[in-house]
C-alpha cells in the first residue's frame, strides 16, 4: 500500500480526500491507517461505529487526519446520505476505495439463495452503488481515482 502512495505522489497526483468503505477492520482498516499516516485526509466508512474502536484509537494516539462516517453499502439511502454529507463538508472525494465485503462459509447445498443475494448485494452491487454516488463529483472536478477490492472470503 505504501508503494501505491509513493507512485501516486511521484506522478504529481497529490490527492487529499480518501473515502474507504469497510474500514472498521481488516484490509480496510489497514488501508485507512496507511493513507492517514501518509498525510491524506481519510474518511473511514463503517457500518458499525462501535466496531471501529481500534481505528479511532490509532487516529487519536497518532493524531491522524481520519474521520469516521456511517455507511451501510447495502442500502441505497444510507449510501446517498453518506456521500452527500461528505461532499457537503469536503466538496470532493479524490480517491474512493470500495472495500466493504461480506461472506459466509458453507457448501452450495447449505447456502440459501437469500444468503447468496445478500453477499452479491454487498460484494458487487455496493461497488456500483457507491461509485455511482461519488462519480458525478469526480466528473465535475475532472479528477478522481476509484479502486475496488474484491474478495472470495470475508469475515463479517
Amino acid at each position: 500500500m505504501i508503494e501505491c502512495l509513493k507512485i501516486i505522489k511521484n506522478r504529481r497526483f497529490y490527492i487529499k480526500i480518501v473515502f474507504i468503505t469497510g474500514a472498521s477492520s481488516g484490509i480496510g482498516c489497514a488501508t485507512a491507517l496507511a493513507f492517514a499516516r501518509a498525510g491524506y485526509h481519510v474518511i473511514a466508512g463503517v457500518r458499525q461505529i462501535s466496531k471501529s474502536a481500534y481505528l479511532e484509537e490509532c487516529a487519536r494516539v497518532e493524531n491522524l487526519n481520519l474521520t469516521l462516517a456511517f455507511i451501510d453499502v447495502a442500502d441505497d439511502q444510507s449510501v446517498h446520505s453518506a456521500i452527500e454529507s461528505i461532499i457537503s463538508r469536503y466538496k470532493k472525494i479524490d480517491i474512493l476505495i470500495n472495500n466493504a465485503g461480506a461472506g459466509f462459509l458453507g457448501t452450495m447445498e447449505q447456502t440459501t439463495l437469500e444468503q447468496a443475494r445478500q453477499v452479491m448485494n454487498v460484494n458487487f452491487f455496493s461497488v456500483w452503488r457507491v461509485t455511482q454516488a461519488v462519480f458525478p463529483t469526480m466528473r465535475k472536478n475532472r479528477s478522481g481515482r476509484i479502486i475496488a477490492l474484491e474478495r472470495l472470503l470475508s469475515s463479517n
